[in-house]
């Protein structure tokens, strides 16, 4: 078989838009179409769910939407989908069509529109360029926007489903966030955090006990799929170990596991 540089997985807008990206940067591309295509990569083959106190004790049934496939088994059942990105809102629209279904969200959504004057999306990516522009990591401000075609905005209207707030705080211990305020409180006293020192603890926070890589914090903290060779989770650390009044030599909250990453310890 040719061998080819570039394999694109499916041949709709998306797919189609990267194999004339690259054909323009001289990448040869070969594009698969196929009734249904397992992703073998990160992400979603893995997908992460905190463990929340009182988890266990939940009667319930909890999924990741890498996990959901048709709405038909949840029929008439209460359903809470958490997330307001592209796949939890569709998802959630999706399945109020048979149960009662609440999105829960930690700030208002946002939308973009899928077919802006009358070309879908992925058109405009291409006919501008910005397909081919070089990755980079945008600053977030509020929700992610999500691509809509009327649909999603119309069925929020209607309220069904309906959006509801997020939990307002999460709490370990003796450690109190307030992911939409971005309040730290330690037994009672306010801590003032950077945005960064924040993710950083909240990611720490929500898996409190466990020891947490520096590749994890590369991930699913600074966003990025290669780990850096520098001191930037270093420095992270000792500033936020500062602000909670300890030290790498006397820590009361966050432990260093030597050769593996960090260890949150929310009692202090």
């Amino acid at each position: 078989m040719e061998r080819f540089p570039l394999i694109v997985i499916g041949g709709g807008q998306s797919g189609l838009a990267t194999a004339h990206a690259a054909a323009r940067m001289g990448v040869r591309a070969l594009v698969l179409e196929a009734a249904a295509v397992t992703a073998a990569t990160g992400g979603f083959s893995r997908p992460h769910r905190p463990d929340l106190p009182g988890l266990a004790d939940f009667t319930g049934r909890v999924l990741h939407s890498a996990e959901y496939r048709t709405p038909e088994p949840f029929a008439d059942q209460r359903i809470v989908v958490v997330g307001g990105g592209n796949s939890a809102v569709q998802i959630a629209v999706e399945l109020a069509g048979t149960a009662r279904v609440s999105l829960a969200t930690r700030a208002p959504l946002s939308f973009l529109p899928q077919r802006p004057l009358g070309r879908d999306l992925h058109w405009w990516l291409v006919r501008s360029g910005l397909d081919a522009a070089p990755i980079m990591r945008l600053p977030r401000s509020g929700a992610t926007p999500v691509l809509d075609d009327g649909r999603y905005r119309a069925a929020l209207a209607s309220g069904n489903p309906d959006r509801r707030p997020l939990f307002a705080r999460l709490r370990r211990g003796v450690i109190e966030l307030d992911p939409l305020g971005y309040t730290l409180r330690v037994a009672g006293r306010l801590v003032d955090l950077s945005p960064r020192e924040f993710e950083l603890l909240r990611h720490l926070l929500e898996h409190a006990g466990r020891v947490v890589s520096r590749n994890q914090l590369w991930r699913e903290v600074w966003r990025k799929t290669t780990p850096m060779a520098n001191n930037t989770i270093t420095v992270h650390i000792r500033r936020l170990r500062n602000k909670l009044g300890e030290s790498e030599i006397n820590p009361r909250f966050v432990h260093t596991v030597r050769g593996l990453g960090y260890r949150l310890d929310p009692e202090g």
